[in-house]
């Protein structure tokens, strides 16, 4: 990922409270369950992509 300066062009950015963050990984997590729970060959695959895209995304945002 690239960094703030990178990005924005400053280093003055707002920062995502942690909180928040977690409760999205949670709130991507329940869904993804939810998703895994249909069977196999009736899944939305595109959909599971995209939920695990998205946590992936909001843990590297808790990295940085």
């Amino acid at each position: 990922m690239k960094d703030n300066l990178y990005l924005y062009n400053t280093d003055d950015v707002p920062v995502i409270p942690a909180h928040v963050i977690m409760r999205r990984i949670e709130l991507l997590d329940e869904h993804l369950g939810e998703l895994l729970e249909v069977p196999y060959m009736q899944r939305d695959l595109k959909k599971i992509r995209d939920v695990e895209r998205a946590i992936k995304f909001w843990e590297e945002m808790s990295n940085m």
